[in-house]
């Protein structure tokens, strides 16, 4: 094969492993800051525990497939080498 292939390749795959490590790390942190504001919102608005559990419920949904979404390219480039 040809080296320039492979070098570019290796490249490109470097910058997708970046960017989605950047995408999780925000992600992450605003999935974080949506926590405090339910937990902050849970203990001064007690009459909605319904909405607020429903909320809670989709922010930690969010956080299980951000981890997935972290998990999953590193799990295909173990197959591919």
């Amino acid at each position: 094969m040809n080296p320039v292939f492979d070098t570019a390749k290796d490249q490109l795959l470097k910058v997708f492993l970046r960017m989605n490590a950047l995408v999780f790390q925000v992600s992450l942190l605003a999935s974080v800051l949506i926590l405090v504001y339910l937990g902050i919102k849970y203990f001064t608005h007690p009459g909605d525990l319904a909405k607020n559990h429903k909320n809670l419920l989709y922010v930690l949904v969010g956080v299980m497939l951000l981890s997935l979404a972290a998990i999953i390219p590193t799990i295909l480039l173990s197959f591919l080498k």
